[in-house]
C-alpha cells in the first residue's frame, strides 16, 4: 500500500499535484541555487549550448518555473526556510518573498501543541471508525550485553547519565542510551553553555593541576594569582580557538576569556576562607562496576582535609543546584551519589562548587565529623525539608538503594513514558518520541468511546 506521505525532491515533485504540499529550504542563499558547472568543460561552451548548471540567469528562470508550479500544486501550500543557519538570520528566497508570513500555531491547527486541532482531529477520526488495542509499552527487552556481542565488561554507554535519566524519565533512558536518540545542537550565535561549562572546568584543574594545595593558595600575593589564571587560560582558549570548528573572532573569545578568569578569581577568594585542604586529584577517570553495570566516571575535583577525609567536588556554572537534586528514590542528579558509593577511598562529603557570577560558593553534604565553611554546607540530619538522616552512613545507605533500583530497572528493560517535572529542564528534545504530550489528550478520548 502506496504510503500518503510523499518525501520528494524538488525535482522528482515537478508536474505532480498533491492534497497538501510544504516546501523545505526556501532561503535566500538556497534559493535560487547557485551555478554547477562541469569542471571538465569550457564553462564559455557550457554557457552557449545552455547546459544544465552553467550559469546564473539558467538556475534563477529554473527555479523561477518550479516556484510557480508549486505555487498551484495543491489547495494547501507552505514554502518554509530556516531561520537561522550559523548564526546567521535567513531571509526568505526572493521567488516568494510577495508570499504574506504565517504563524506555526496557524500550520499547527491551534495554540497549544497538545490540544492542537490537528491532534484532535486525528484521535476524533480514528477511534470513530476503528477500535485501538491498548499495548502495554511499559517494558523494553532486558539489557544483554552479552548477547549483542559486546564485552560485559566494558563500561555502559552513558555512564552516570544513564541513571539520571532513568529517574527523570525511564523511556526517555532507554531512547538516548539504548535506542541512540541524540539532541540536536541549537543554534548559537557564540558559544554554547557546555563550551563555556567545560572552559571553566578545565581552567579549574588547571590551576589546582599547578597549586595543588591551599597553603600554595596562600602564599600567592594578587598579582601572582592574577598571572597564573592568565597564564593558563591563555593556553587553554588557544587551544580551544585551534580545534573549534565555528570562528568566534578574536574580540568574542577575548571577552569570555576576561569573564571566565574573573569567575576563577573570585572563586578563588573564597577558596582561601576554607579549613586547609590540598586537592589529590583533578578530572579523574574512574572505571567501576555498581549494580553489576559498569559505568565510566570522570570526577571533577577530590580534596583531602589536614585530618585526612575526602570530599568530592563538582563544578557548576549553571544557576540551578540544590542538595534535593540528590535524595530521594530519583533523584534528579545522581552523579555525585554514584561517585561516593564507586570511589576507592572512603569519601565524608560531597558538594557542588558554584562557580557563577551570582552567589558563588558551595553547596552540599558532609559527615558531621568535618567543619563546614559555607552556610549551603550541611549535615546529614538537616540535608533538606523532606529528608534528613542520622548519620553520613544512613545516607550513603539511601544513596545505594536508590541507585541500585535505579540500574534495576535500566538493566530490566523498564522503559515507560512517566517523566518528572524536571525532566523536561534535561531531556525536552525527547517530547517527540515519548509522546507525552498526546497521553492526556488520548486518554480523554478513550474515556469517551471505552
Amino acid at each position: 500500500k502506496q504510503s500518503p506521505i510523499q518525501i520528494l525532491g524538488t525535482l522528482e515533485g515537478e508536474g505532480l499535484q498533491f492534497d497538501c504540499c510544504w516546501i523545505l529550504g526556501m532561503a535566500n542563499h538556497a534559493w535560487p541555487p547557485s551555478p554547477q558547472p562541469n569542471p571538465l568543460l569550457p564553462l564559455p561552451l557550457q554557457r552557449k549550448r545552455h547546459m544544465p548548471r552553467s550559469s546564473v540567469e539558467k538556475e534563477i528562470a529554473f527555479a523561477d518555473a518550479l516556484t510557480r508550479h508549486y505555487r498551484h500544486c495543491a489547495d494547501t501550500i507552505v514554502f518554509s526556510h530556516a531561520a537561522q543557519s550559523d548564526g546567521a538570520e535567513m531571509l526568505p528566497s526572493s521567488l516568494i518573498a510577495d508570499i504574506a508570513p504565517a504563524e506555526i500555531e496557524t500550520l499547527l491547527g491551534g495554540t497549544d501543541l497538545l490540544h492542537s486541532t490537528g491532534l484532535q482531529a486525528f484521535y476524533r477520526d480514528t477511534l470513530a471508525s476503528q477500535k485501538l488495542e491498548l499495548v502495554d509499552c511499559s517494558y523494553g527487552p532486558p539489557l544483554n550485553l552479552e548477547e549483542s556481542g559486546e564485552n560485559p565488561t566494558q563500561a555502559i554507554r552513558g555512564g552516570a547519565s544513564v541513571l539520571q535519566q532513568q529517574a527523570l524519565c525511564p523511556f526517555d533512558a532507554f531512547a538516548r542510551f539504548r535506542l541512540g536518540a541524540t539532541e540536536p545542537t541549537d543554534a548559537s550565535l557564540g558559544l554554547t553553555p557546555a563550551d563555556k561549562g567545560s572552559l571553566v572546568h578545565n581552567l579549574m584543574a588547571g590551576l589546582w593541576r599547578e597549586l595543588k594545595d591551599q597553603t600554595a593558595l596562600l602564599g600567592k600575593s594578587p598579582t601572582e594569582l592574577q598571572s597564573l589564571i592568565e597564564q593558563i587560560s591563555e593556553k587553554l582558549f588557544a587551544d580551544f580557538n585551534q580545534h573549534s570548528q565555528v570562528y568566534l573572532g578574536a574580540r568574542y573569545l577575548q571577552l569570555e576569556r576576561e569573564r571566565v578568569e574573573q569567575l576563577a578569581a573570585r572563586f578563588l577568594e573564597l577558596e582561601r576562607g576554607r579549613n586547609p585542604f590540598t586537592v589529590v586529584a583533578t578530572e579523574e577517570e574512574l572505571v567501576r562496576e555498581f549494580a553489576e553495570l559498569t559505568f565510566r566516571l570522570r570526577i571533577d575535583r577530590v580534596d583531602q582535609t589536614a585530618d585526612g577525609h575526602y570530599l568530592i567536588i563538582d563544578y557548576k556554572t549553571g544557576t540551578t543546584t540544590s542538595i534535593n537534586h540528590w535524595l530521594g528514590p530519583r533523584p534528579d542528579e545522581p552523579q555525585l551519589p554514584l561517585y561516593v558509593l564507586c570511589y576507592p577511598q572512603a569519601i565524608a562529603g560531597i558538594s557542588f562548587a558554584c562557580i557563577r557570577a551570582k552567589e558563588p560558593g558551595y553547596c552540599g553534604i558532609v559527615d558531621d565529623a568535618i567543619e563546614r565553611w559555607n552556610k549551603r554546607m550541611k549535615t546529614p540530619s538537616e540535608a533538606s525539608k523532606n529528608y534528613q538522616y542520622d548519620s553520613w552512613q544512613a545516607l550513603l545507605d539511601e544513596f545505594e538503594i536508590n541507585l541500585t533500583n535505579l540500574a534495576a530497572e535500566y538493566k530490566q528493560g523498564y522503559a515507560v513514558a512517566a517523566p518528572k517535572k524536571t525532566a523536561n529542564r534535561f531531556s525536552d528534545y525527547l517530547l517527540p518520541l515519548n509522546r507525552v504530550p498526546e497521553t492526556d489528550f488520548l486518554a480523554f478520548y478513550l474515556d469517551q468511546t471505552l
